[in-house]
C-alpha cells in the first residue's frame, strides 16, 4: 500500500505500520476511528518511541483483515 510502512512482526499477533505524511499517532488513530470504523492504537501509548506509529492486531480472521485494509487503503485516497 503507498505510504505505509510496515516492518516485519516477527510471528507477533501484531504489527506497526507508519503512515507518510502523518506524525501525530493519536490523531491519525482518532481519524481512522472516526471516518472508517478502523480502530487502531496509537503507537505513542507504547512509548514515546512509538509515535507517529500505529499498531494493528491481526489475530482475527483474514476477512476483517482484508476489510480494514480496504477501510485503511479508502481513507488514504481522499
Amino acid at each position: 500500500m503507498n505510504r505505509v510502512s510496515v516492518p516485519d512482526a516477527g510471528g507477533a499477533m501484531y504489527a506497526f505500520l507508519k503512515v507518510e505524511g502523518y506524525d501525530d499517532s493519536l490523531d491519525l488513530a482518532q481519524r481512522l476511528v472516526r471516518e472508517t470504523g478502523l480502530g487502531l492504537a496509537p503507537g505513542r501509548a507504547f512509548g514515546p518511541e512509538g509515535e507517529g506509529w500505529l499498531r494493528w492486531c491481526h489475530a482475527t480472521s483474514e476477512e476483517k483483515i482484508a476489510d480494514g485494509l480496504t477501510r485503511l487503503q479508502d481513507f488514504l485516497r481522499k
